[in-house]
């Protein structure tokens, strides 16, 4: 540390005093501006997923749709039915007339 010796004090010099605070202050600046975009970059990175994943032509859905719709061709050829084993996305699961209209006598 340099010191001032004007007298009889031993004051610090200003100008590394004024060095000290600018870097103190650029330290808290970047952790801001990091903590900022890192917070942006998440939300972004969950848009995306949400995006992949639930959206109507997302990931999930095609691939459930893409394995119920090869179950139930295969249901179709065994049974010679035309009914669905298993629901497709978006369509409610009564599609195949029955529902839950269940004969009990």
């Amino acid at each position: 540390m340099i010191y001032n010796t004007i007298g009889s004090s031993r004051l610090p010099c200003i100008v590394e005093i004024k060095n000290k605070v600018k870097q103190g202050g650029r330290d808290i600046m970047s952790k801001t501006i990091r903590t900022v975009f890192l917070i942006i970059g998440t939300l972004v990175l969950i848009f995306i997923a949400w995006q992949l994943i639930f959206n109507d032509g997302g990931i999930l859905k095609t691939m459930y749709n893409g394995i119920a719709n090869g179950l139930n061709c295969q249901w179709n050829k065994v049974t010679g039915d035309t009914s669905s084993l298993i629901p497709t996305w978006g369509s409610n699961a009564s599609s195949n007339g029955q529902g839950f209209n269940i004969d009990i006598k």
